[in-house]
């Protein structure tokens, strides 16, 4: 797992420090309104590509090892054509929509079109991505991520840095980059699909039964870190739009490493479950490991805004950074207990823990942002992704899952949460973190010396 989870982790990181680029150049060459309508066309973009998906990455995942004997490639052809015409006809409600209401006019039309487009070739790209995931198939994923981006900035700096074009240019260069590396993927998964003989057999009407519900978790995901610049679009300036989503697209960088880990232990955790020893001890460590690196990251970001003047019209956002980390966080938790609930098919309970999470967001973004705007999404954001850690953890132990040390657990949410409310004292913040680095060393003592002992 460690040489997976290094892979993917890695590229991710190679990946996303190239993407790290991107928000800068955006954020330099364009004022802080025209990079609020950048944020919101991502914003509707990462909409449309975990909608589209509609839970099929997830299905994927699932019933990947007990397909391989059981007609896999006719009914993963299946997942795909249906896949096909359910973006096919929701594409056309969002269009008529986009043309016939003021729901989307934040956004220039031309824009919005290419997010949608845009938001299918990412969805289809993820269902593929799974299907490389489960087959571990770790150099090809790499390699379709790694030129993806490269192409984005070159096209950027193409046409934002060299030409000065207008705001919709830079989606001109997702449409070009998410096209070929859709074409691409799919000459990947080839040998996985084919053309399907009956529509529905049976075992792909369960998967049907086991994704659609799944959707849901993804689309809350979106809910819970990006409908917030939505509802202050319609609150309030696109202006504020743009600082608020700079000093967020900053606080998402440490992401990676969770989505490394996802990656790598999803095959892991399903192959495993049984051995509960095992998931509790890897579990834990990532967890200790990575709020530890978070920590650490808001002390660089808190240096970057203080010595980097490039980007001083957007230091009024320091203040969100702290508040961003506690959703990052939780996000980690939350996405491990779900892993559970998915395994033992309780969908329901995830369906369930989505719309009360979903319902609240909403809630909250419109009351926070009315009344506090930036600062009362950041808030809303939190809130509601605590909600939501809590739920699915109450669910997970509810239906017998607790692989968690949780006296090492409780631990890690006092260092983290103390972080947080020291964290404009540089001195006490650097104190609290290095007791941070000595509690893990001699807690996780044991598992060092045997990790240092095999590279020895």
């Amino acid at each position: 797992m460690l040489k997976e989870f290094s892979k993917y982790t890695i590229s991710n990181i190679l990946v996303k420090a190239t993407g790290f680029i991107i928000p800068f150049l955006l954020a330099y060459y364009y004022t802080q309104a025209e990079y609020g309508v950048i944020s919101l066309g991502y914003a509707y973009l990462n909409f449309f590509s975990m909608f589209y998906a509609f839970g099929f990455c997830e299905g994927v995942q699932r019933y990947y090892y007990e397909l391989r004997d059981n007609n896999q490639r006719d009914i993963f052809g299946n997942i795909l054509l249906t896949n096909f015409l359910l973006v096919l006809f929701f594409s056309f409600i969002f269009t008529l929509l986009c043309f016939t209401s003021t729901i989307f006019n934040e956004v220039s039309k031309s824009i919005f079109l290419m997010v949608l487009f845009v938001g299918y070739l990412k969805a289809l790209q993820n269902i593929g991505l799974s299907f490389l995931q489960m087959e571990k198939k770790s150099s090809r994923y790499i390699a379709v991520s790694l030129v993806s981006v490269l192409s984005d900035v070159l096209f950027i700096v193409l046409f934002v840095v060299i030409i000065h074009l207008p705001v919709e240019f830079r989606f001109v260069s997702l449409v070009i980059c998410n096209l070929s590396s859709t074409i691409v993927i799919l000459i990947f998964i080839h040998k996985y699909v084919k053309k399907p003989t009956s529509f529905l057999p049976s075992k792909f009407k369960e998967i049907l039964k086991f994704s659609f519900p799944c959707m849901f978790l993804p689309v809350m995901s979106w809910l819970l870190t990006t409908s917030d610049k939505v509802v202050m679009s319609k609150l309030g300036t696109m202006r504020n739009v743009g600082i608020y989503s700079f000093c967020f697209s900053l606080s998402q960088l440490p992401a990676i490493l969770q989505q490394g880990f996802n990656t790598a232990y999803t095959p892991i955790f399903y192959s495993e479950y049984e051995n509960k020893d095992k998931i509790k001890n890897v579990q834990t460590v990532f967890i200790e490991l990575y709020s530890f690196v978070l920590l650490l990251y808001m002390f660089f970001i808190s240096i970057f805004f203080k010595y980097v003047k490039l980007f001083e019209k957007y230091e009024s956002g320091i203040i969100f950074v702290p508040i961003f980390m506690i959703p990052v966080f939780f996000s980690a938790i939350s996405t491990m207990n779900n892993s559970h609930l998915a395994y033992s098919y309780n969908t329901k309970v995830t369906f369930l823990i989505t719309t009360i999470t979903g319902a609240v967001s909403i809630l909250l973004n419109y009351i926070f942002i009315k009344n506090l705007n930036s600062l009362g999404a950041a808030i809303s954001v939190a809130t509601t992704m605590t909600i939501q850690m809590l739920l699915s953890f109450i669910c997970s132990i509810r239906y017998g899952y607790f692989a968690w040390k949780l006296r090492k657990l409780i631990i890690v949410f006092l260092f983290f949460l103390l972080s947080l409310f020291v964290f404009k004292n540089i001195v006490v913040f650097v104190c609290v973190l290095v007791l941070y680095l000595i509690y893990i060393v001699l807690i996780e003592r044991t598992l060092i010396k045997k990790f240092v002992r095999k590279h020895a």
